[in-house]
């Protein structure tokens, strides 16, 4: 879904002496996107050292 459009028109840079032209605009998109991922379960857990130093 487009969201908002702005700034369009001349996009001149000035490099050294010359000028890049260039002409564009701003599109702002708001997309949904689900992710879903499989999480795998921790059944045990040590720490090591246990009857250490």
């Amino acid at each position: 879904m487009v969201v908002d459009i702005n700034n369009d028109g001349l996009r001149d840079t000035l490099i050294s002496i010359e000028y890049e032209r260039m002409a564009g605009l701003d599109i702002k998109f708001r997309v949904r996107d689900s992710y879903v991922q499989e999480v795998q379960k921790i059944e045990n857990f040590s720490i090591g050292n246990e009857g250490g130093s």
